[in-house]
């Protein structure tokens, strides 16, 4: 699969209108149309209010349009393939709870974006980071990573989303695989350090002047253009684990493989998620 961005912009739409079995037509070329539509498309573009679907080969707006971080989400396919996660023994930072295990990873539609305080508004969530988040970090910008939950919390908003499709956390596997994006190294970049290359891609404790989550897609994205994969915000996975580190981390707890585990009943001030979208 070609994971860069391509520059011309056509749309595959489908609007998947409250029928959980996503059939287009009474005579029946809907659901092939529809499949069409998917097996083609590189990108989702969900609709959160009305849960239209949108099937794109490209979005040529995606880092100017505000609505994919307000009121849309946008969503890529990762082609399938296999995925080792965790360190190698020895390796460095490594804190001798990640050990490697490897996993084959299907195609799934995954988030671009960390999911946004105004984006889980319209899921349902409300706000948790406006309250917990201490004050001045991040301010009331609502198209920053929504952050201060639990994992139960999370799963208990998305398994209320009515519209068609099913709306999920990535297993670590995924998250992990979509992360280093075919890099072998400590983070999606390689190995390096270097604030001249770290700062490009991370939101972490090193390469922020400010503390505090900054807007979702404000650094470069991975190869396979999903962004904010290291720092900003912790994510949540299926299995309970928070990947990626925060802003108020250092590089080492970004790294690919590190994995925290915490309580899931308990909200971390720092957590938020990323959404994988099934049709």
């Amino acid at each position: 699969m070609n994971h860069r961005l391509p520059i011309a912009c056509f749309c595959l739409t489908a609007v998947l209108a409250g029928c959980k079995s996503g059939v287009g037509s009474p005579s029946g070329t809907g659901g092939i149309d529809k499949g069409l539509q998917q097996s083609k498309a590189e990108f989702l573009d969900l609709d959160l209010a009305s849960g239209a679907v949108t099937y794109r080969a490209s979005i040529d707006d995606l880092l100017t349009n505000p609505a994919y971080r307000q009121s849309r989400m946008v969503f890529r396919r990762t082609a399938s393939g296999t995925v080792s996660v965790g360190a190698a023994a020895g390796s460095r930072w490594d804190q001798g709870d990640e050990p490697q295990s490897t996993a084959a990873v299907p195609s799934r539609f995954l988030g671009v974006f960390e999911v946004t305080r105004a984006q889980w508004q319209l899921l349902g969530g409300g706000d948790p980071a406006l309250a917990i988040t201490p004050a001045g970090l991040g301010g009331t910008t609502t198209d920053a990573p929504v952050s201060g939950l639990s994992k139960v919390a999370v799963t208990g908003v998305i398994a209320g989303w009515t519209h068609a499709g099913s709306l999920s956390l990535p297993d670590r596997y995924l998250w992990e695989y979509a992360c280093r994006a075919g890099s072998p190294g400590l983070f999606t970049w390689g190995d390096s350090t270097d604030p001249a290359v770290t700062s490009r891609y991370a939101n972490v404790s090193q390469t922020s002047a400010v503390a505090g989550p900054q807007a979702v897609g404000a650094r470069q994205p991975n190869a396979w253009g999903f962004y904010d994969m290291h720092g900003n915000a912790w994510e949540w996975t299926s299995d309970g684990g928070l990947h990626g580190g925060s802003w108020n981390d250092g590089l080492p707890m970004a790294r690919s493989s590190n994995r925290l585990v915490i309580d899931p009943h308990t909200p971390h001030a720092l957590a938020g998620l990323r959404l994988v979208y099934a049709p």
